[in-house]
């Protein structure tokens, strides 16, 4: 998880999803620096992908951590900068599984701090994490996840943050603009408003935009 210390009391807070995109996005003000996050979990190159922006240089400082609820887990850093969470469930032949994160600055530094990873003072933070298994077949979990951490990072690192997001929406979008649905607009004294409270409505029957909205994000789960 990514902590940003002095966050607690940020204004203008808004997070949203792009159905069309797979794409999430967080902004928010701190004080007089604006903060812009995005995400997304990329397909092709197997890697979940969050920026962090602002609007003064210098400004992006977080610290990363992993956690883990399995008794036989550990954390590690190596000597590149990468943080590792290993383990196996705990039983008998279980399954091994390795999660790797690695982060990109532009300015600033990143530091590692008792197995934690600490970015000070950056322009724009780039957080890459991996995860696998040693899950082959339903009769088979001698695998390797080491192996293919270490390939998949390395290829989504010597990639272009911009070409990762492209080669994500296009590849979401083959799936996802398969299907159009329009059943209508909902009056727009109801639009105005947010989801969560068009969602707390006691009687949603005329709200006919949510009912669309809810079908698409049903196949997003489905795809992502």
């Amino acid at each position: 998880y990514l902590e940003f210390q002095g966050h607690e009391q940020a204004e203008d807070y808004e997070r949203w999803l792009d159905l069309g995109t797979a794409v999430s996005h967080v902004t928010y003000r701190v004080g007089d620096v604006n903060f812009q996050r995005e995400a997304f979990s990329s397909h092709p190159a197997g890697a979940l992908v969050q920026r962090i922006e602002a609007d003064r240089a210098g400004a992006v400082s977080f610290r990363v951590e992993l956690g883990c609820l399995h008794e036989e887990s550990t954390i590690r850093t190596a000597q590149d900068g990468t943080l590792i969470l290993s383990g196996r469930i705990s039983n008998e032949g279980g399954l091994g599984f390795e999660a790797r994160v690695r982060v990109v600055t532009e300015g600033g530094k990143v530091l590692v701090e008792d197995d934690r990873l600490v970015v000070r003072e950056a322009n724009t933070a780039t957080v890459y994490l991996v995860a696998a298994t040693t899950f082959v077949n339903y009769k088979d979990i001698t695998g390797n996840p080491t192996q293919r951490n270490v390939e998949v990072l390395d290829s989504v690192l010597a990639a272009d943050y911009e070409d990762l997001k492209a080669s994500h929406v296009a590849d979401h979008q083959a799936l996802f603009n398969r299907v159009s649905l329009d059943l209508g607009s909902s009056p727009a004294s109801i639009t105005n408003s947010t989801v969560l409270q068009r969602m707390e409505r006691a009687d949603k029957s005329d709200d006919i935009d949510l009912a669309e909205l809810l079908f698409h994000y049903g196949r997003y789960l489905l795809i992502e």
